[in-house]
């Protein structure tokens, strides 16, 4: 995923902001931005469910109220779900190949630069 957002922002540096004219290009920046966002949101949640969880099972005796640790889990769910449908209608509506092609050319972008660097 770093290496996809490296690729990105140096294609987005040479172009400008040119490269934020098609919504194609919008769709991947919000892609990558909600993937970010999931991976800190994964690992603040597991942090909050172990405290919490810990609290909840030192007293025994007590009811365990679990709603706000199911909070955290469909709160994540549905930040994925919003993803995977915005990935989904990419690839159905552009095309598989068309996504194939954009990301080959992610990579051949990369490429060139690192053959670059090597020059």
């Amino acid at each position: 995923m770093r290496r996809v957002g490296v690729m990105l922002w140096r294609q987005i540096k040479k172009v400008r902001l040119a490269y934020f004219k098609t919504f194609w290009n919008i769709l991947d920046i919000v892609v990558i931005l909600i993937a970010v966002c999931c991976v800190i949101f994964s690992i603040y949640r597991t942090s909050e469910v172990n405290d919490k969880l810990d609290s909840l099972l030192s007293k025994p005796d007590d009811y365990s109220d679990f709603n706000s640790l199911a909070y955290w889990q469909i709160t994540f769910n549905s930040a994925i779900a919003i993803m995977v449908f915005i990935c989904w209608v990419k690839v159905s509506i552009k095309g598989y190949k068309g996504a194939v092609l954009n990301a080959s050319r992610l990579q051949a972008l990369g490429l060139d630069t690192v053959e670059h660097r090597r020059l």
